[in-house]
């Protein structure tokens, strides 16, 4: 895992949330760009920047706003959406079962947790990296990195 982290941190240390957004069921997405960079800056190729797709993981905001997704309203989960723009990412923690924690400037820390293997084998957080790949973290702590042109149901299936 201490591989994993490395990556992670290469990726999305000093850089900034220039768009952060929930999708059905409640899961997070963020869009990271380069510190030197803003919103305005924003490139319309995806493999510019690097962006965080919560899945089939719980994920918590600590800071500005503070919020969990298994018991806050989506309106407040919106809420700590918009807290964490422009935040910039100072510490990247990836523990042995997946886990990833982002400590960003301001004191706010977002975790995000894999769901519990007995719930069947799933992709519990991915980053999207700035050199067309994937890297991919299941919920039964498997890693994979893929081409982003890799189906979801295939990123696993050689593990």
């Amino acid at each position: 895992m201490k591989h994993v982290c490395e990556l992670v941190e290469r990726e999305l240390r000093s850089s900034t949330v220039v768009s952060a957004w929930l999708g059905f069921g409640d899961p997070l997405f963020l869009q990271f760009v380069k510190a030197s960079r803003t919103r305005s800056d924003l490139p319309e190729s995806d493999a510019a920047h690097c962006k965080l797709d919560t899945n089939f993981a719980t994920w918590s905001v600590e800071g500005i706003v503070n919020g969990n997704q298994e018991r806050d309203t989506r309106i407040h989960l919106e809420s700590i959406c918009q807290s964490l723009l422009d935040a910039v990412v100072h510490e990247v923690e990836v523990s042995e079962d997946g886990q990833l924690t982002l400590r960003f400037d301001g004191g706010r820390v977002l975790t995000v947790a894999p769901w519990p293997r007995e719930e069947g084998l799933s992709d519990a957080w991915s980053l999207s990296l700035c050199d067309e790949k994937i890297l991919e973290v299941s919920n039964a702590g498997q890693i994979a990195i893929v081409e982003r042109h890799i189906p979801i149901r295939d990123w696993f299936a050689a593990k």
